[in-house]
């Protein structure tokens, strides 16, 4: 599960305070600043902007502020989380951790850290339970924003030609694919392949194959016409060991 320790909505910090815990804290703690603002990482600061959020890895330094320049404090909502779950979902999820980002596709944001403290104060039935479900909510709308981001950053141009690749991939996934002739489609070379698949589907073009395979060896296992042999060369697997291994590892189980 995941918790909240303590969060709050559009909180105002006066001109020249400074937040800074030189040893962090044992939680992940999100903001989303409504002001320009700087922060503190890796020895360096660095500035940004109103709008931007910053996601902070337990134990990390915390030093954040309103820069000199901006005649005012800063102002920002910001949650306490952790949980047996946090650093996997955040690293699934690939949401940039101690640098700031923007997730403009995701304005509901504020909203969520409202009602996760909504229910953090109230302490009525299951509000923990709630809560919970909230931070899940909030963080995989952060993960959905920042990949539309990327997906709409690479789509202009790159896009048609790394998606013609992947459909003619999925419509004809039993044939014997290599990277080169993925690539060879798109009209990259295979590392530029590779890199704008990953960007723009947030998987690598093998192991969506690998999937694509599975899934049709599922349907074609379950319609009964053709035994494990049968099906795992209709699929385009080398062999029936590889086969039943890839099998079991996307679904739980031998085929």
């Amino acid at each position: 599960m995941l918790f909240c320790y303590m969060c709050g909505n559009a909180t105002e910090h006066g001109k020249g305070f400074v937040f800074s815990r030189p040893d962090g804290v044992p939680y992940w703690l999100l903001m989303k600043f409504k002001t320009p603002f700087f922060y503190e990482a890796d020895g360096k600061i660095c500035e940004g902007r109103a709008g931007e959020l910053l996601l902070n890895s337990p134990g990390t330094p915390l030093v954040h502020g309103a820069p000199e320049k901006f005649d005012g404090g800063f102002c920002n909502d910001w949650i306490y989380f952790s949980g047996d779950e946090a650093d996997k979902i955040v690293k699934e999820l690939e949401i940039p951790v101690n640098r700031a980002f923007s997730a403009e596709r995701y304005p509901e944001i504020s909203d969520v850290i409202e009602r996760i403290s909504k229910e953090s104060n109230d302490r009525t039935a299951n509000a923990s339970y709630m809560s919970c479900g909230l931070l899940y909510l909030m963080l995989a709308g952060l993960g959905r924003a920042i990949a539309q981001n990327a997906y709409s950053d690479a789509s202009s141009g790159a896009f048609a030609d790394v998606k013609r690749a992947h459909d003619e991939m999925l419509r004809n996934c039993g044939r014997a694919w290599t990277l080169s002739d993925m690539a060879e489609l798109s009209g990259y070379s295979v590392s530029r392949f590779c890199a704008l698949y990953k960007k723009l589907y947030g998987a690598s073009p093998v192991d969506d194959l690998i999937k694509a395979r599975i899934d049709r060896a599922r349907y074609l296992l379950l319609a009964g016409e053709h035994n494990v042999s049968e099906t795992a060369e209709l699929c385009g697997f080398s062999s029936l060991h590889y086969f039943s291994s890839a099998f079991k590892k996307f679904t739980g189980y031998p085929p």
